[in-house]
């Protein structure tokens, strides 16, 4: 018997020598192994309610409609089955065979989630999830990513893909490799359904599944809906599919748990104009409590801009500034990237990170003392992850909501219709403890020396262009519901977009932002023309002179033939 062989059968009876509460599922062991172990993997004893009735549901090979709040245990709920299922079939662990990963069998399973923060979640559960199985290769093809980098990762092969719908059809039309690797398909999930077809993607899912069914054998895929609620329009995309379906429902008091909060957190809401956000959430940071903050913004353009300015203020004369290192996190890092920032913040003696939603769940960070919602949450749930960063293992916590006066201040109450208490926060104590004498004169003044800094620092100012642009954009991409309290023509008709551009220290309107991106673009388009002409013209010199001409070189043409020096003879080389 081989070495490895050997040392394979005896990791087979280590592992099923543990008795835990997953030794009644049919589990690969190595799987069953990560799941349960504390150091390298999830250091879980057994599954939640939500996993027990999904995982044997999934293994069964029925169509499922799923219907369970985010925080869960959703996404190890199918996640677990598919990996079981490449584990123990397609890519079958044999000790005697090389350790290679095996990218030719094609792609078993692809995972569409309606937002680019909730693809990288999932990637990375599902990345620590296949850690033990070497062949089984997971990829994300999410939007703002290198589209060349994601065809160079699909014509190598991968066995699980999570993306984003949009980014999904791109890839359909434009790669033939994942076309062609499709035809292997096994299990299709749609995460968050319901906020999907809200968001609009309903004519981008049904085009993916006629692509799907063009590719696949669609009798031998089994797709998998998954829904924090079941509807009508849910229903209704569902009978466009083949075959029948099997419906998994948590009850109202699983979903209740989900929004279930510690005592020792305190929740407030402050209704500030925009054009005090900025100042405001200074104050927020300089509060002598504020030792370890969390800043959540909608956007990776506003952490960039964010990062750059808070850096920019705690190095320079201003009233806010306070020995504090700050960091960024969002999902267009790699993960080594996210991992190194995290455990920098951690170790900081005192520190902000500014953040998009892929640090809303997960991210569990020790003596964390403040949360701050700079962008509003995309809905309840959302706010719930969010808040959740702090006040962990009974410690003491403190969670600020900002919201705009009247045309956002309806999401108070979507908060205590799920049972959710927000006090109201005392602005004028805040700036006392924060600002001490003159408090309301430096609330004042911070916001006019931020429009001085980012109008004479062209570096900052592109940057909040950005981050506004990014703004407007991604304050229109929530559920319906939401979108009756996030409403962009409220703001417009209520004068207050104006008023947004100051909350990231411009001092210019919508349509100038609007035109300084667009001549922008516009000298990055030229720039990019010129220099690939510039590129051509250089490829077409060195085809022509058969070699590259320069210090040292010489033409080809003349090598072994004859050179004739300028006014004199023919001369023989």
């Amino acid at each position: 018997m081989s070495d490895s062989k050997e040392k394979y059968l005896k990791s087979l009876e280590e592992i099923n020598a543990v008795q835990d509460g997953f030794t009644e599922w049919n589990i690969n062991p190595f799987l069953k192994r990560n799941l349960r172990c504390p150091d390298r993997g999830f250091g879980f004893s057994g599954f939640t309610d939500v996993q027990q009735a999904v995982v044997p549901a999934v293994a069964s090979g029925n169509n499922l409609i799923v219907r369970a709040e985010t925080g869960s245990g959703k996404t190890l709920a199918y996640l677990v089955p598919i990996v079981n299922y490449l584990a123990n079939g397609p890519f079958a662990y044999d000790p005697t065979a090389p350790t290679k990963k095996d990218r030719s069998q094609g792609t078993f399973a692809v995972i569409v989630a309606p937002t680019h923060d909730l693809a990288v979640q999932i990637h990375e559960v599902a990345e620590k999830l296949t850690k033990p199985f070497y062949n089984i290769v997971c990829t994300r093809l999410v939007g703002g990513a290198d589209s060349d980098n994601e065809k160079k990762r699909l014509r190598k092969g991968v066995g699980i893909i999570v993306t984003t719908p949009g980014r999904l059809l791109y890839h359909l039309k434009q790669t033939a490799n994942l076309r062609a690797n499709l035809a292997a398909l096994r299990f299709l999930v749609f995460d968050e359904s319901d906020r999907l077809l809200d968001m609009g993607f309903k004519q981008v899912m049904r085009e993916i599944l006629d692509r799907l069914s063009e590719l696949s054998d669609a009798t031998a895929r089994q797709t998998l809906l998954l829904s924090a609620t079941v509807g009508n329009e849910l229903e209704s995309f569902a009978s466009s599919f083949e075959g029948s379906w099997k419906h998994v429902l948590m009850d109202d008091k699983g979903d209740r748990e989900a929004y279930k909060l510690p005592e020792s957190l305190k929740q407030e809401y402050v209704l500030i104009p925009a054009r005090k956000k900025i100042s405001t959430m200074l104050a927020l940071l300089a509060a002598p409590s504020s030792v370890k903050s969390i800043v959540f913004v909608s956007t990776i353009d506003i952490v960039t801009y964010m990062e750059k300015l808070l850096n920019h203020l705690t190095t320079t004369a201003t009233p806010v500034a306070r020995p504090a290192e700050i960091f960024a996190l969002h999902g267009n890092m790699p993960s080594p990237e996210r991992a190194d920032m995290v455990m920098r913040f951690s170790k900081a003696e005192r520190g902000v990170l500014i953040a998009t939603d892929v640090a809303a769940r997960g991210l569990d960070i020790q003596h964390l003392d403040l949360v701050v919602q700079l962008d509003a949450p995309a809905d309840v749930t959302t706010y719930v992850h969010r808040v959740g960063r702090t006040a962990r293992q009974h410690a003491v916590g403190r969670a600020v909501l900002f919201l705009l006066p009247e045309v956002e201040e309806p999401f108070v109450g979507a908060l205590q219709d799920s049972d959710i208490e927000v006090q109201k926060l005392n602005l004028e104590r805040l700036l006392k403890t924060s600002f001490k004498k003159d408090h309301r004169e430096t609330w004042y003044s911070i916001q006019d020396t931020i429009e001085d800094i980012v109008g004479k620092n062209t570096e900052l100012l592109e940057s909040a262009r950005l981050a506004y642009s990014s703004w407007t954009k991604a304050y229109t991409v929530r559920t319906r519901a939401m979108r009756k309290i996030f409403n962009m023509h409220s703001i417009k008709t209520s004068g207050k977009l104006g008023t947004m551009c100051a909350s990231f220290g411009l001092k210019e309107s919508p349509t100038e932002i609007a035109a300084a991106l667009r001549m922008k673009s516009e000298k990055e388009r030229r720039d990019r023309e010129a220099a690939a002409k510039r590129e051509h013209m250089q490829k077409h010199r060195k085809n022509k002179l058969g070699t590259k001409v320069g210090k040292g070189t010489r033409d080809d043409r003349r090598i072994g033939m004859e050179s004739r020096p300028r006014g004199g003879k023919v001369k023989r080389l």
